[in-house]
């Protein structure tokens, strides 16, 4: 039911709510009052989920007797569009709610998922300078190993050169006469 202009007082439904709720003829005529009757009777179609009236009154007593309401008319009509008012705000901010709690496990769902990869490309670097640690090591003992071979050599050749020079000199210090004898 729609609250255009006076279109709500041809409306049969709207006169048997306003009649269930105790709204005198006169109260009911009134825009405000119009409008709030008409959100509670959309609001208790709605919760009901059916279109027939005998459903619709069904939920708006039960409702009537949840918010422990024994007043009727126009203090009834302002008392149950108050919490129908409440209870609709109340699961509309549950739906954001849900719709944020979904935001945000797919927020943190993409952290985790940038947190791995960085944590890959970590241990990838790690493992990277691992192995250039083991080559830099491994070209370390190749380098003492040559480095070591390569002394000995020195000091074999400053042998051999020592033993050579002992000789030329043994060579250059005997006399002539004992080369020719040789």
């Amino acid at each position: 039911m729609d609250v255009i202009n006076d279109g709500f007082l041809y409306d049969p439904s709207f006169h048997r709510f306003s009649d269930f709720l105790g709204l005198d003829k006169y109260v009911r005529e009134d825009f405000n009052t119009a409008k709030k009757v008409m959100y509670l009777y959309d609001w208790s179609k709605e919760k009901s989920g059916s279109e027939k009236f005998v459903d619709i009154i069904r939920t708006a007593v039960k409702f009537k007797r949840d918010m422990g309401q024994t007043t009727r008319g126009k203090t009834l009509v302002n008392e149950l569009y108050k919490w129908a008012r409440l209870d609709e705000d109340s699961s509309r901010i549950q739906k954001e709610k849900s719709v944020q709690k979904e935001q945000l496990t797919d927020k943190e769902q993409k952290s985790i998922e940038r947190q791995e990869r960085i944590l890959d490309r970590a241990s990838k670097w790690e493992g990277e300078k691992e192995s250039q640690k083991k080559l830099s090591e491994d070209a370390d003992k190749n380098a003492q190993s040559r480095l070591k071979e390569v002394s000995k050599q020195q000091q074999q050749q400053s042998k051999l050169q020592k033993e050579a020079n002992i000789k030329l000199k043994d060579v250059v210090a005997k006399p002539k006469s004992e080369e020719i004898q040789l």
